[in-house]
C-alpha cells in the first residue's frame, strides 16, 4: 500500500468520525430542545400531602380529589403471639395487630382466621361496620 492510499485512508476515516459527532450532536440539541420546550408544572401549586390511612386521593384534570372512607379497625392478640391474622382470606400481619379493613365500609360478616405453626387454626365471623373499632383476644390450642 503506498503511502498516499494511507493517508486518504486516513482522511476519510477522520470524516467518518467528524459526520458521526455532528449527527450525534444534532440528535442530542433535538432531544434538549424537546425537553425544554415541554410545559412545566406551576411551580407555585401548593403541595397535596398524602393523607392517613382511611382517604383515598384521586387525580382528576390535574387537581386532587381526597375521599374518606372510614375503615373498620380491628385490635387482635393471641396466645401465643406471632400468630398470622387473615381477613377474608387476606394476609393482614402478625399478632398483636392493629389491623384495618377497608372493606368494612360495606357492613356486613368477615372472616377472620388467625394461623401458627404447631397450632390449631383459629376462626371467627365479625359483623363489622364503618368506622367501627373491635378487638380480639384469641387463645391458640397447640396440635396434637
Amino acid at each position: 500500500m503506498t503511502v498516499q492510499a494511507k493517508i486518504n485512508i486516513k482522511k476519510l476515516f477522520l470524516i467518518s468520525l467528524l459526520a458521526i459527532n455532528t449527527a450525534a450532536l444534532a440528535v442530542s440539541v433535538v432531544v434538549l430542545y424537546g425537553f425544554l420546550s415541554e410545559p412545566r408544572p406551576d411551580t407555585d401549586a401548593e403541595p397535596v400531602a398524602v393523607p392517613p390511612s382511611g382517604y383515598d386521593v384521586s387525580v382528576r384534570d390535574s387537581a386532587a380529589e381526597i375521599t374518606q372512607y372510614n375503615p373498620a379497625r380491628v385490635k387482635v392478640k393471641s396466645d401465643p403471639e406471632g400468630a398470622k391474622i387473615y381477613i377474608q382470606g387476606h394476609l393482614k400481619g402478625l399478632t398483636p395487630a392493629e389491623v384495618f379493613v377497608v372493606s368494612a365500609v360495606e357492613n356486613g360478616l368477615y372472616g377472620i382466621t388467625l394461623t401458627k405453626e404447631g397450632f390449631r387454626d383459629w376462626q371467627r365471623t365479625m359483623y363489622l361496620t364503618g368506622g367501627e373499632f373491635r378487638e380480639i383476644k384469641a387463645v391458640l390450642e397447640k396440635q396434637r
